[in-house]
């Protein structure tokens, strides 16, 4: 073995264990990424979720606009009609 098969098998050497290290870099990066847009997600579940059980009952979390009638609240529309209560 010379000194040209010596240099050349070091030199694969080091291609392919900086091709290793460079995907592995990207796959933590992309991990970590996924990872900050979850908790960012999370927390902005979490604040809606506490926005709609800190609701009073009779308050609806659907726009108006979206109601199926303008005059009833979705209270109103669960609620039994012959309850006298």
């Amino acid at each position: 073995m010379d000194l040209l098969d010596i240099l050349s098998s070091a030199v694969i050497s080091v291609l392919v264990a900086a091709l290793i290290t460079l995907r592995t870099i990207d796959r933590k990066v992309r991990i970590e990424n996924i990872t900050q847009e979850r908790a960012k997600w999370e927390e902005k579940i979490r604040g809606k979720s506490q926005l709609t059980l800190t609701r009073r009952p009779g308050e609806t979390s659907i726009p108006k606009q979206h109601m199926p009638c303008e005059s009833a609240t979705i209270g109103e529309a669960m609620s039994d009609p012959t309850d006298k209560t």
